[in-house]
């Protein structure tokens, strides 16, 4: 079985980490267990969630998008946002 990190997910749904967070129940749908004083999430959690909330049709076009981009060459509007994203956590922004 599949477990991620709260990294992973945000890469996988190109959110930031607060997004992951404020999924989380109690708040929100995204069910998560805690695993040696870090968040993680299992396969099934995430499969749940992306049947419950259309989140599958949003990262099927997130996808689409990366896979157009790729073939062009160059980095689209959502992958520099996400290398911005990156390099501003990095510097402890």
């Amino acid at each position: 079985m599949k477990i991620y990190t709260k990294r992973e997910l945000c890469e996988k749904w190109a959110v930031s980490d607060r997004t992951i967070d404020r999924m989380r129940v109690p708040r929100g749908p995204l069910r998560w267990l805690r695993i040696g004083g870090g968040v993680r999430f299992t396969q099934e959690h995430v499969d749940e969630y992306e049947a419950n909330t259309g989140a599958a049709l949003h990262l099927k076009e997130l996808e689409k998008e990366r896979a157009r981009e790729t073939a062009r060459g160059g980095p689209s509007g959502l992958a520099m946002l996400e290398a911005g994203r990156r390099g501003a956590n990095s510097r402890g922004n």
